[in-house]
């Protein structure tokens, strides 16, 4: 099959998607602000639904999560459709919480051989591909001591440049690279591998320290709030916190084991 019949065929499959996801998500949206309404009127004494108050509540943090999940996926299936297969995004598989890149990468080796090419990548962990010559080819993610200036940055680039590798993009201090498939790779040694796993760990357990701290606010205001609203509105805050932290402490148990093992290597 041509590159011009794939992308058609992708095409069509993304916008019959397009339109499932997109009914979908109204069906959910409108479950959520019904359940939401209904909370609020059996809060204020108008129980039209003999529904437990607790159950509204459950169904209307529920609904209203589904729904904003599948907001994400409508607007990159909508884009999609909208430049006619020009160009894709897909979300993370395990960058956005630090697990690891590498199922990322081998995600954008794959789309480049059927025809598109990583241009951008959000810091929502989202992956912007444009449509270009199939091509085979190897992506790598490479993490720097600190943010750097716009000098440091074109000595860093031209480093990576000169091992074949060209910049993609960047942000923070976080990366991009791709190269020709049979490239040396950025990471020819284990010491070198275990100090990027080690800024990695370094940098979510300072995500871990950051979330604690902004979850002590909702937990302290919790025990002062009264009213079923507004303890309800804190909890909610509480438990997004709170599982941010426990993505993040996964992720830095999972690059501490990575460092150990390669120490075990060498």
């Amino acid at each position: 099959m041509s590159n011009d019949k794939a992308v058609l065929e992708r095409y069509k499959k993304m916008r019959l998607a397009f339109l499932l996801c997109f009914f979908v998500w109204l069906v959910t949206l409108g479950a959520s602000i019904f359940s939401l309404a209904v909370f609020f009127l059996s809060v204020l004494g108008m129980n039209l639904f003999p529904i437990p108050y607790f159950i509204m509540a459950v169904a209307t943090v529920v609904t209203g999560v589904v729904a904003g999940v599948l907001s994400f996926y409508v607007v990159q299936l909508w884009a999609f459709v909208k430049s006619k297969g020009q160009y894709l995004y897909k979300t993370s598989r395990g960058f956005a919480f630090t697990f690891g890149e590498e199922k990322d990468m081998k995600m954008c080796e794959k789309l480049a051989v059927e025809g598109y090419s990583l241009i951008e990548v959000t810091k929502m962990g989202d992956y912007k591909f444009e449509r270009c010559k199939p091509e085979e080819c190897v992506y790598s993610v490479d993490y720097t001591e600190k943010e750097l200036g716009a000098e440091k940055l074109q000595e860093y680039i031209a480093i990576f440049e000169s091992g074949g590798w060209k910049h993609v993009c960047g942000w923070g201090i976080v990366h991009w690279f791709r190269a020709p498939k049979g490239t040396t790779p950025i990471y020819t040694d284990n010491t070198s591998l275990a100090l990027k796993y080690k800024r990695m760990r370094r940098n979510t357990l300072l995500g871990i320290a950051i979330w604690g701290i902004l979850a002590i606010i909702p937990a302290g205001l919790l025990i002062l709030e009264n009213s079923p609203v507004g303890r309800l509105f804190l909890i909610i805050i509480l438990g997004t916190l709170i599982f941010t932290m426990l993505l993040s402490g996964v992720a830095a148990i999972s690059n501490h084991r990575r460092v150990l093992r390669l120490r075990d290597r060498r």
